[in-house]
């Protein structure tokens, strides 16, 4: 066998040994997780969304602290308004009151442009 023979043989066992190790680490991950969600799916669900949760707020007060916190009041208030008129919305309509599921969505523009216009003056 010559040396580039040899070469092509070494490429295929790191590539067929690599292949291997990402089946074995995937399996040592999912495997667990699986067996997690099968026996105790509430139990799962609560660790999941409180692992989501943490990773929402860190990533939230990361980019507080780096955007300032005039920015952050105004990103939260339309949020809250955004929400807050979302929720009145869908409850109007659900409620069979489509007038006032109207004005809650208009007024959530309304507000939403308000709080807009508020923080760009100042």
């Amino acid at each position: 066998m010559n040396l580039k023979g040899k070469s092509k043989f070494v490429s295929f066992l790191k590539a067929a040994l690599f292949l291997g190790a990402c089946l074995v680490v995937s399996f040592a991950v999912v495997f667990p997780l699986w067996a997690f969600a099968k026996n105790a799916p509430r139990a799962y669900s609560a660790a999941v969304v409180i692992v989501a949760a943490l990773v929402a707020a860190l990533k939230f007060a990361a980019w507080a602290k780096k955007s300032g916190a005039q920015n952050m009041l105004r990103v939260l208030l339309k949020c809250a308004v955004t929400a807050a008129g979302i929720f009145l919305a869908f409850y109007f309509l659900l409620s069979f009151k489509r007038i006032l599921a109207l004005v809650a969505a208009l007024s959530t523009v309304a507000l939403f442009k308000l709080v807009d216009a508020a923080f760009k003056k100042a």
